[in-house]
């Protein structure tokens, strides 16, 4: 059974080859409570299988590494990394974008570094890892196009890297 690592999980839906990897999969949710993680258990695919949780609250290593080790300890390692933290931000011009909204995505790069930097030691060496990412299709304002261009950034410097060590790193777009 393929152990999928699901940070940041959220009720949006999912493109189809995202949602594809949690087929089948044990899946580790993180959120920022128990009642979160609970509620988003119940609306998994059918065919996954809820094997935990972890309480996170922030984008610091000392907030993510717990939750990858607590996640490759309990499913025996990890074969997936599903990372799609529910960002939004409508606001077209730089004015009116708010501070919140910017540190939400800065935020979620440094999540999302700090995650991959944790769960590779995990991932290696197990059978068709793959790291997979959401990110948004049509960037609507500054924020969504910061976001996404340090998102492909990132994913092409681990596809280049790690495609020789046999990890697939896989882009979807909304």
């Amino acid at each position: 059974m393929r152990c999928v690592f699901f940070p940041l999980a959220h009720d949006a839906p999912l493109p189809a080859g995202m949602a594809a990897l949690l087929e089948g999969a044990a899946v580790w949710l993180t959120a920022r409570g128990d009642d979160e993680i609970a509620r988003l258990s119940e609306i998994l695919p059918q065919s996954a299988k809820f094997a935990g949780g972890s309480v996170t609250s922030g984008a610091a290593l000392a907030d993510v590494a717990p939750a990858v080790i607590e996640c490759a300890e309990a499913l025996g390692g990890i074969d997936a990394v599903v990372f799609a933290p529910a960002l939004s931000s409508k606001e077209r011009l730089f004015l009116d974008i708010s501070p919140d909204d910017f540190a939400a995505h800065a935020a979620a790069l440094n999540v999302f570094f700090e995650i991959c930097k944790c769960a590779l030691p995990y991932m290696m060496g197990r059978e068709a890892p793959v790291i997979a990412a959401h990110l948004p299709a049509a960037p609507a304002n500054l924020t969504e196009r910061m976001y996404r261009a340090a998102m492909e950034s990132m994913l092409g410097d681990l596809a280049a890297e790690l495609g020789a060590f046999g990890v697939s790193v896989q882009k979807f777009y909304d």
